[in-house]
């Protein structure tokens, strides 16, 4: 019993110290993803000035909108456009793109005049330094370092937490739905920490497993695996036809 009870107590320590490291990043990566999920909208309002036009006459020759992006990209000291996003509607500028990622530049060209009504890259972009915080901290490769550790310390977090809460016998499964709203502030706030975070932690899991493929040493092993395996989809040893 003694050692059952060490165990208990050494696995509540891990947790604690996993919490108290995680959670100001978690609260950072939540933040910044929540309004990752916003792109489209931000960008639409943000330029929607270099995107809308007005119908002005018969529409050129995408040639002709290609050859006004190129010589703009020209005039500018600019990388060369290589691909051409065709517009939803009549009053929408053409898109013409170039490089690829964080180095990719957006130039729009009205199609009824041909002129170049704004561009931009996406490394300026508030949304992209949004990204580069949620990603990687704003410090480059370090950065997706640290993301990546404290990914796996949440990780610990969250199997350590769900041991600790096991329900002791039948007489413990009740609470794992019940929070005691009358037994004072204290038992109330770990009553709602232990119920939603037991019932999230297999959600959060699936969270973390399906990121951590795309980390910086995680990952590279990961693929390392994958390819020897021939697991990945589709399998490596597939013929292409």
């Amino acid at each position: 019993m003694f050692k059952g009870q060490q165990i208990h107590n050494w696995i509540w320590k891990w947790h604690i110290l996993a919490g108290l490291f995680s959670l100001p990043f978690i609260f950072l990566l939540a933040v910044t993803g929540a309004i990752y999920l916003f792109k489209g909208d931000y960008e639409q309002q943000a330029y929607k000035e270099v995107q809308q036009v007005s119908v002005s006459g018969p529409r050129l020759s995408y040639e002709q909108l290609f050859d006004s992006a190129t010589e703009a990209a020209l005039l500018n000291g600019q990388p060369l456009p290589s691909k051409m996003i065709l517009p939803n509607g009549l009053e929408q500028a053409v898109e013409f793109q170039s490089g690829r990622h964080s180095s990719k530049r957006s130039t729009y060209v009205d199609p009824y005049s041909g002129e170049v009504t704004g561009s931009w890259a996406v490394s300026d972009t508030l949304m992209q330094k949004v990204r580069k915080l949620h990603g990687e901290l704003l410090l480059g490769k370090q950065g997706t370092l640290v993301i990546e550790l404290v990914a796996s310390w949440m990780v610990v977090l969250i199997i350590t937490g769900i041991y600790v809460w096991w329900p002791k016998g039948k007489s413990g499964v009740k609470g794992l739905f019940t929070v005691r709203f009358n037994a004072g502030k204290r038992t109330l706030y770990r009553d709602l920490h232990a119920v939603t975070g037991f019932w999230l932690s297999a959600f959060l899991l699936v969270i973390l497993a399906g990121g951590m493929p795309w980390t910086e040493y995680f990952g590279s092993n990961y693929k390392w695996v994958r390819d020897n395996t021939g697991s990945g989809y589709p399998s490596a040893t597939t013929a292409v036809v």
